[in-house]
């Protein structure tokens, strides 16, 4: 029986590697026994609850924590033995949090992810600018190229970024909710846009809260066991998308339908939710390991 932590059959060997992956912060452990895979040219979405370790998964992936069990590869090299630079080659991030803000412009943020390429203290030149300039076209974002970064909205931040990583270049690339803040167009033009990375030979790895993109557009989706768990499940969407799978994951009945090309789609009520357990919520929001997973 294949491992669901592997690609689908027919896809090439994982560059991107995930092994017995142990996990947390302080005393507490967000993941534990995580095997996951990517292969290159492959889209895969990373499903789950707040808090069921999402962000971590990503951080864990591009080197920037470390794992207290368990490996990382990038072509069947140990990111913890890789130099930053060359790890930087290899793998690009759009995070979910991009840091503080600075009155810089859209094109000069876009070119930061070309600094992995270049010798020290060299500057861009003309096939960086041209680089940026076509990464920010592909998120429809060329327009922006002028702007203030300060001045723009929250989901024009977002394209901006998005270009940057895409502008960064690498094997893998990693996105945490590169769908936050943008509306239902952009959305779906940035699911379109990994697709079409991923067929263009990327291991693409995308985590989201939208099922049903994540369900058009991916080859295969790991939902996240909460509390520390593995994986429930991992595979093609329409076998990991169910009711029972999301009940388990996030506690909530929801139906799920399948269109003509058998893509499931995630329907939930509002009265279908259950109520919150009888907490104070001020002492759940203040909760200082919860400001460490955020997804």
């Amino acid at each position: 029986m294949p491992d669901p932590g592997m690609p689908n059959p027919g896809m090439p060997d994982p560059v991107l590697r995930l092994e017995g992956i142990r996990a947390g912060y302080g005393e507490r452990d967000v993941l534990c026994n995580l095997d996951l895979a990517c292969a290159e040219g492959e889209l895969l979405g990373v499903l789950g609850a707040n808090g069921c370790g999402k962000t971590t998964l990503v951080r864990i992936a591009s080197g920037v924590l470390a794992a207290t069990a368990g490996q990382v590869k990038v072509g069947g090299v140990d990111v913890a033995t890789l130099p930053r630079r060359e790890l930087a080659q290899s793998v690009a991030v759009l995070s979910q949090d991009p840091g503080p803000l600075f009155p810089v412009s859209a094109l000069e943020v876009v070119l930061l992810g070309r600094h992995a390429w270049q010798p020290a203290f060299a500057f861009e030149g003309p096939e960086d600018l041209d680089a940026a300039k076509r990464a920010l076209d592909e998120v429809e974002a060329g327009h922006l190229a002028n702007r203030d970064l300060t001045q723009l909205s929250g989901g024009e931040r977002q394209r901006v970024l998005l270009a940057r990583a895409l502008c960064q270049g690498g094997r893998v690339l990693l996105c945490d909710e590169p769908t936050a803040h943008l509306d239902l167009r952009h959305q779906a033009a940035v699911f379109r846009l990994l697709r079409a990375l991923a067929d263009r030979g990327r291991a693409v790895v995308v985590v989201t809260h939208d099922l049903n993109l994540a369900a058009q557009a991916c080859d295969r989706v790991a939902l996240l066991a909460p509390e520390a768990g593995p994986v429930i499940a991992c595979g093609r969407p329409a076998d990991v998308i169910t009711t029972d799978t999301l009940r388990s994951a996030f506690d909530i009945a929801a139906a799920v339908h399948h269109d003509t090309d058998g893509v499931p789609h995630v329907r939930r009520r509002i009265h279908d939710i259950p109520d919150l357990p009888d907490t104070d919520v001020i002492d759940v929001i203040d909760d200082p390991e919860d400001r460490n997973e955020t997804a």
